[in-house]
């Protein structure tokens, strides 16, 4: 199979583009150079898009959850008999970040509300 190395400009339309196979190679300036962007490009977005507004999803997700743990020791209590991992990793946040006691708060206050 022949290889392209410089387009003749009559094999360009209009608009400089010239289709080949599955790609459209975009003919640039006065020396000749070529940008080839894929016919998926626009597929290739989409994707790319949706992941990025999944990940911002995820990060704004992650915060609320972790500022309603942080306000509220009633839900950590649900969160504590529902999703204990969960509660976990905040907990180790919160000492990663130099905040002691919020567990023994908890277990403390837990024990005399069942009392």
């Amino acid at each position: 199979m022949e290889s392209r190395s410089m387009l003749d400009r009559s094999e360009l339309g209009k608009n400089g583009h010239f289709i080949e196979g599955n790609a459209v190679i975009h003919y640039e300036g006065r020396r000749g150079s070529c940008v080839v962007s894929s016919i998926m490009e626009p597929t290739a977005k989409k994707i790319f898009k949706g992941i990025v507004f999944l990940e911002v999803a995820g990060v704004f997700g992650a915060y609320a959850l972790f500022h309603k743990m942080n306000v509220s020791q009633d839900f950590r209590h649900t969160m504590n008999r529902r999703f204990p991992s969960v509660l976990e990793v905040y907990y180790k946040s919160n000492e990663w970040a130099g905040i002691y006691g919020i567990r023994e708060n908890d277990a403390e206050a837990w024990t005399t509300k069942k009392d």
